[in-house]
Order: C-alpha cells, then sequence, then structure tokens
C-alpha cells in the first residue's frame, strides 16, 4: 500500500466517522410535569410525572392517587424509555415505559413483568 492509498483510506475513514456524529439527532426535551394515562383491559391510571433531563438521561418522580415512586431512563432523538417499580403488599412490580415523544406529547407501551402490557399516552402540562 503506498502512502497517497493509506491517506484517502484515513480520509475516508474520518468522514464516516464524523459522519455518524452530524447524523445524531439530538434528545427530545421531556423535563418538565407530564400527565400520564395508562389504558389497562378494564379502565386506566392516571398519574402525573415530573422529569428531569441531563443529555439523554432521564431521573424523576410519579404520583398518583394512592401510589409515589422514582423514575430513571433515556431518551435518544424521540424515543424514550424509563422506568418504575410500585411496592404492593409486600412485593415489588416493576414498569418499564418505552414510547416515542412528539413535542408536548408521548405514547407508547408500558411493561408490567407478568401483568402483561398496556398502552400509555402522555401530555406535558
Amino acid at each position: 500500500m503506498n502512502r497517497s492509498s493509506g491517506q484517502i483510506k484515513l480520509v475516508c475513514f474520518l468522514c464516516l466517522a464524523l459522519s455518524r456524529f452530524a447524523w445524531a439527532q439530538e434528545p427530545a426535551k421531556v423535563a418538565g410535569r407530564w400527565d400520564i394515562t395508562i389504558q389497562f383491559v378494564h379502565g386506566e391510571g392516571n398519574y402525573t410525572a415530573f422529569l428531569e433531563q441531563v443529555g439523554e438521561k432521564l431521573t424523576g418522580t410519579y404520583r398518583g392517587q394512592f401510589i409515589e415512586g422514582e423514575l430513571d431512563g433515556t431518551v435518544q432523538g424521540n424515543h424514550i424509555q424509563f422506568r418504575g417499580d410500585l411496592r404492593i403488599e409486600g412485593t415489588r412490580l416493576f414498569y418499564l415505559y418505552s414510547g416515542t415523544v412528539e413535542g408536548e406529547r408521548m405514547e407508547g407501551t408500558v411493561s408490567m413483568d407478568e401483568y402483561g402490557e398496556a398502552h400509555w399516552m402522555a401530555k406535558k402540562h
């Protein structure tokens, strides 16, 4: 391999590597208060989440009529994922929310361990 061939390969590699950064999408801005509705098989649950965001990292709290807890997760582009847990009668139920952010609305699916999945949606307050 001659010197100019090696330089061309290096330039191509650098261009490819830098293009990944140029194409990376900024995380959606989700910090603030969100009103969340989960549509269960028999009815729905309403909660308020307070999210804090540093880059892609999320932390926060949620509150319902009889429950409250902490949340943590990530937002990459317009894809959001966060988790929480709920202590009920000596056991712990884990929730994993996955969805998309569209401006001041979010929606997706929440997985609730052995209790299956449900649809959720949220509106920024």
